[in-house]
């Protein structure tokens, strides 16, 4: 992958989990609130909106917050003041990891303690910011206009906005896959978002905070030694013990409540009837932006694949350890057996472990029961004989397939898995 398209690709994943709120004007006089059934934004929701437009973060989230002390549902003011507390957790944890890094190069010891309070505070800001996502996305009539390559900000922190923060943002490729010559007016396009792209923000903010809460449910101590080395010799295993079983069966249902978010936000798209700069087109839907062409197929897949990882969750259906292992390169002719039950992984949590004589057996001779003995002991109770076989590996098999013969990219694929959650 090629820098423009590292750089496209990196657009979703930076500071961009709310990716369709952070923005700027342009230019200021065309941006704006517009309003629809439903939506009738204040003029001093309107203001607050101006003051993050023009990257004043701080400005714009204690705005917000005047504005919703008065009128609590104001869906536009919600919307401000997630993505400024977003911008603000981001500028924090940028500084706090950075800080622990200098600690760890200085003192080579990790500070767990230091480590869980960065990431619960980080899990805890996101949770008001999907409280005001919650209420921003059941106003129908929510519409404002952005443009998200005009925003000037210092992303990667060096002190000076440079080149690689004023093209973070800009479209640099073509819907013909060529690049854009600079100075193109496609480059900045100003997006036009609605409910349908707030339901979407939800599902990454929970993907996110399921994600922290993985993190925080286990004890990481015994991967000490693979960062610093080992001064008493080779441990015999590495193990993940359970911490905090709460917060593990947390990340489960904030993965089932995302999975309910981009459902919704797939309905929502597909209702559409309008047709103007989409952050995330139906099939229908011809003026959008990136290049990103989407079709019936896409959005069949999107159903299939959250109704397939929905059951997987809830123990409906687990994933068939056979048919993972002819995912990759090596074909096997006696692949391991048996099935991965992630409902009751995060359900019934146990440690995770990683005895170092099964790894080596395995990667000497990569036989059915090497790799049965090596999923006993990570998954534990939760690898299990028999169960209904989840759809989701013959998915990505298609995909895998799709990609081999041509008929799709790499690219256009991972694309696609990160648009639509």
């Amino acid at each position: 992958m090629d820098t423009r398209n590292r750089r496209w690709f990196g657009i979703r994943t930076l500071p961009a989990l709310l990716a369709p709120l952070l923005a700027a004007s342009c230019p200021p006089a065309a941006q704006g609130p517009t309003g629809g059934a439903g939506a009738t934004p204040t003029v001093a929701a309107a203001e607050t909106l101006g003051e993050l437009q023009e990257g004043r973060f701080e400005e714009a989230y204690d705005a917000a917050g005047q504005v919703l002390a008065a009128a609590p549902s104001d869906a536009l003011a919600r919307v401000v003041r997630a993505v400024a507390a977003y911008r603000g957790a981001l500028g924090r944890l940028h500084v706090e990891v950075l800080t622990q890094v200098e600690r760890l190069e200085e003192t080579e010891r990790i500070d767990h303690d230091a480590w869980r309070g960065i990431f619960e505070r980080l899990e805890q800001t996101l949770g008001k910011i999907e409280d005001d996502l919650a209420v921003a996305a059941e106003d129908p009539g929510l519409s404002f206009e952005l443009c998200l390559a005009c925003w000037r900000v210092d992303w990667d922190r060096s002190g000076e906005i440079g080149e690689n923060d004023r093209l973070l943002f800009q479209i640099e490729l073509g819907s013909d896959g060529e690049p854009l010559p600079p100075g193109d007016p496609r480059r900045k396009p100003t997006f036009r978002f609605d409910t349908g792209d707030v339901w979407w923000a939800r599902a990454m903010v929970a993907f996110q905070r399921a994600v922290l809460q993985l993190g925080l449910g286990y004890s990481w101590t015994d991967l000490d030694g693979l960062l610093l080395g080992f001064s008493r010799g080779m441990p015999t295993e590495f193990r993940l013990r359970v911490r905090d079983a709460d917060r593990l069966r947390r990340a489960r249902e904030l993965v089932l409540a995302g999975l309910d978010h981009a459902e919704r936000a797939r309905k929502e798209y597909l209702a559409e009837t309008d047709d103007d700069r989409e952050w995330v087109p139906n099939p229908r839907q011809l003026d959008h932006p990136l290049p990103l062409p989407v079709d019936d197929a896409l959005y069949e897949t999107w159903e299939r694949v959250v109704r397939a990882v929905r059951r997987l969750l809830r123990s409906e259906d687990g994933l068939d350890v056979a048919e993972i292992a002819q995912l990759g390169d090596h074909q096997w002719d006696d692949p391991p057996r048996g099935f991965i039950d992630l409902g009751r992984f995060l359900g019934e949590p146990s440690d995770v472990v990683l005895k170092l004589a099964h790894l080596e057996a395995f990667f000497d001779e990569p036989t059915r029961a090497a790799g049965e003995q090596l999923l006993r002991d990570l998954f534990g109770a939760a690898y299990v004989p028999e169960m209904a076989a989840s759809a989701l590996p013959r998915e990505l098999l298609r995909m895998r397939d799709e990609v081999v013969g041509g008929s799709e990219s790499l690219e256009r694929k991972l694309r696609y898995l990160f648009w639509i959650n």
